[in-house]
């Protein structure tokens, strides 16, 4: 008899213990999912490029090499997922700076976008957005950061993209 009842408190407890870490489990399955879904949230681009125009438009670079006088593209594809306001619309900025190798920022646009930023999105994503940065003949021949904020003004996120590229 005693030991049916050592066997008994024995499953009694086993179970107690396993209900107590199934219960931790969905808390951490909730917890995680819930991350995912912030992750989901934030701004984010498929994929971002430099590029150059030339008589069939604009196009990627293979290689991060400018000339002086070159007018330089930073191309962003999909970005998103940007928020609504009440009237639906999304509200986009983007600021722009340009770094030389020592640290001193040779260009800055803080709004790029402007009351053009306010715009209706498919599924809260910017198909293509970008900077430019036109070059002359007094930039010092050397790399450079291009470095892009994009915001969504009415979630307050941001993301910021930098690319390298040299002058020569």
């Amino acid at each position: 008899m005693i030991k049916l009842l050592r066997f008994i408190i024995i499953i009694l407890l086993v179970t107690a213990a396993c209900s107590s870490n199934d219960s931790k489990s969905s808390e951490k399955i909730t917890k995680n999912k819930d991350s995912l879904q912030n992750n989901v949230d934030e701004l984010t681009a498929k994929k971002y490029y430099l590029a150059l125009k030339d008589t069939r438009g604009v196009n990627k670079v293979k290689k991060k090499v400018f000339k002086r006088n070159d007018e330089i593209y930073f191309i962003f594809e999909d970005v998103g997922k940007f928020q609504n306001g009440s009237d639906s619309l999304s509200k986009i900025e983007m600021k722009m700076e340009v770094i030389d190798n020592v640290g001193i920022r040779v260009a800055h646009k803080p709004n790029l976008l402007g009351d053009k930023g306010i715009v209706k999105l498919n599924n809260g994503i910017a198909k293509k957005p970008f900077a430019s940065f036109l070059t002359d003949l007094e930039d010092e021949v050397g790399k450079y950061v291009f470095k892009v904020t994009i915001y969504d003004k009415i979630s307050g996120d941001s993301l910021i993209i930098t690319e390298m590229f040299i002058l020569e």
